[in-house]
C-alpha cells in the first residue's frame, strides 16, 4: 500500500521523523480528508504518529548538552512536522463527526494528542 511506504519514509518505525515528514503532511492531510480514499483512518494514525514521534528530542537529552548540536537538525524537523500536523487542527475536527467510526476515532485520538500537548505546554 502506498501509504506505508509514505509512512516508512516519514516516520520510520512509526517513531522517527525524516527531513522530509513535515513536507508530506499537508498530502497525507488532504488524503485523510477525501471520502473517496479508502485509507482515511490510516492516514490520520500517520499523522498521530508523526505529532507524537520525539525519537530525536529524546535521543539528543540522553546525549545530554555537550552532544544537542549533533541533534540539532533532527530535533528541527521533528518541531516543523508537530506544527505541521498542529496545523491541519480543523480538518480532523471535521472528521470526528463523521460516520466511519474508524475515522471518527482516529481524529478524536489525533485530537486528544494536540489537546494533551497542549495541556503539558502550560
Amino acid at each position: 500500500m502506498a501509504l506505508d511506504e509514505i509512512g516508512d519514509r516519514t516516520c520510520s518505525l512509526g517513531f522517527v521523523v525524516s527531513e522530509a515528514t513535515a513536507l508530506t503532511v499537508s498530502f497525507i492531510l488532504e488524503l485523510a480528508d477525501s471520502p473517496q480514499v479508502k485509507c482515511r483512518s490510516e492516514a490520520l494514525e500517520l499523522l498521530l504518529n508523526i505529532y507524537t514521534a520525539e525519537q530525536w528530542g529524546s535521543a539528543a537529552e540522553a546525549a545530554g548538552p555537550e552532544c544537542k548540536e549533533n541533534y540539532e537538525s533532527q530535533i528541527d524537523w521533528e518541531s516543523k512536522a508537530h506544527a505541521a500536523v498542529l496545523s491541519g487542527r480543523h480538518v480532523v475536527e471535521g472528521l470526528v463527526l463523521c460516520s466511519d467510526e474508524a475515522l471518527a476515532e482516529a481524529a478524536r485520538a489525533l485530537l486528544n494528542a494536540f489537546d494533551g500537548r497542549a495541556e503539558g505546554a502550560r
